[in-house]
């Protein structure tokens, strides 16, 4: 008897964005939680490219727009 196995590997920066964004949204301010508005302005920021890094960080963290 003979027994295979396929490794399926995911790419490493695949899963290192994956925990980025898991530890933004777990230490975003409160007011980014809880309902489907605080989950979409989280979103709008997340990914506003008119802003820095830190400041989106500094805005999500801070619960200030």
């Amino acid at each position: 008897m003979t027994i295979s196995a396929t490794i399926i590997s995911l790419p490493v920066n695949f899963i290192k964005l994956d925990n980025v964004y898991d530890v933004i949204q777990r230490n975003a301010h409160s007011v980014y939680i809880g309902s489907e508005e605080a989950d979409l302005k989280f979103m709008e920021i997340l990914y506003d490219k008119q802003k820095t890094a830190v400041e989106r960080a500094e805005i999500l963290l801070g619960g200030n727009v």
